[in-house]
């Protein structure tokens, strides 16, 4: 049996070159993309909820803005008295702006639905869909 020719040689190899760098990007790709949550339930089974009536036509529509909450302290002791003891136990400190003027200097040490933040004053929990922006101090 006789060697395969350079050139098909140099072509075979390009081929898989090609083809295995096709499979990376692809599998690298598909590594950074969000995996859906699947609901636990019966697959297959779309049930409509018993507050909607079943057909779209007859739905009401609701003009009620979602109930927005006040920020709450969560407790009033203060373990710092200027921002600069409180960046000695936590160096990013930050400050938010809400949408009825008020600002909170602190830290954030949580985020869920709220922003719980310690402040000069206590800690404080910011609903986010009060919180107008935040900004690192510097």
């Amino acid at each position: 049996m006789s060697s395969p020719k350079p050139e098909n040689t140099r072509t075979i190899l390009i081929a898989i070159i090609l083809i295995l760098t096709a499979i990376g990007y692809y599998a690298y790709n598909a590594s950074l993309a969000p995996v859906p949550e699947q609901e636990s339930g019966p697959v297959g089974t779309v049930t409509a909820p018993a507050d909607t009536p079943a057909d779209p036509s007859q739905k009401e529509i609701k003009d009620e803005a979602p109930a927005d909450k006040e920020p709450t302290a969560v407790s009033a002791n203060a373990k710092y008295d200027t921002l600069e003891e409180m960046r000695k136990d936590y160096p990013r400190l930050e400050v938010i702006q809400l949408y009825n003027g008020k600002t909170y200097s602190g830290a954030i040490v949580s985020i869920d639905e709220n922003f719980t933040m310690i402040t000069i004053d206590g800690t404080v929990k910011i609903p986010q869909n009060q919180v107008r922006q935040r900004e690192i101090i510097r």
